[in-house]
């Protein structure tokens, strides 16, 4: 498998502001997708809906993927919102899914203006163009990444998981009343939750997918 970093995930997602960061953090070049064929073209992706077909833009983007696979090594990759709907993204390296809620996505959309949407017609075009792909996303993705932070923690934790470091919390406490709540926000900032006794079953019996600290511990023969 080739060594970028591709990121994907709807319109609206962040996919190049979190590439521009995340380049600059590992020191490796960013190449965005809808910039290539806007560079190629000479034209707006906007303008080119207009001259051309959808079918024809994605044959565009079936090429590019095809040539990126190729040719690219050590790149992050920021992809157009429909690319994973005709390509496999893992042919082109680790896939990382910046996952928006719709909400956000289209208040995004709406402060940038639809006319820069060429795919979105109305709010509930937009809906339905969402739910058609966000299976896809999360099913082609080997991590995925809730957006709704501030940039640097996402792109810290894209970090973290592309370094193969696990960031984890253990919690072992005698007054539980809040450890569940605890437990789950630091499930969203991407802990893993390590626990043991008492406080790991009570734990797993709230839904929390704890693990058994004995299992990091060296035994003792």
């Amino acid at each position: 498998m080739c060594n970028n970093i591709i990121l994907i995930g709807f319109m609206g997602s962040g996919k190049t502001t979190i590439g521009r960061e995340l380049a600059q953090k590992l020191g490796q070049i960013l190449i965005d997708t809808d910039s290539l064929i806007e560079i190629n073209y000479g034209m707006k992706i906007s303008d080119f809906f207009k001259r051309f077909d959808e079918a024809k833009f994605r044959e565009i983007e079936k090429n590019l993927c095809i040539w990126c696979e190729k040719n690219l090594g050590n790149a992050i990759i920021s992809t157009g919102g429909g690319m994973p709907t005709i390509y496999n993204m893992r042919n082109m390296g680790k896939v990382i899914f910046l996952d928006t809620p719709f909400n956000e996505i289209k208040k995004r959309i709406l402060n940038d203006g639809v006319e820069n949407r060429p795919m979105i017609k109305d709010i509930d075009s937009m809906l339905k163009l969402y739910n058609n792909r966000l299976q896809i996303y999360k099913d082609m993705a080997h991590f995925s990444i809730d957006t709704l932070d501030y940039k640097e923690n996402i792109v810290d934790k894209i970090y973290h998981y592309l370094k193969g470091w696990k960031l984890r919390a253990i919690l072992s406490v005698s007054d539980k009343t809040n450890i569940v709540f605890f437990a789950k926000e630091l499930i969203s900032l991407g802990y893993d939750i390590l626990s043991t006794g008492g406080t790991l079953a009570y734990l797993q019996k709230h839904n929390i997918n704890a693990i058994d600290i004995s299992k990091y511990t060296d035994s003792k023969e």
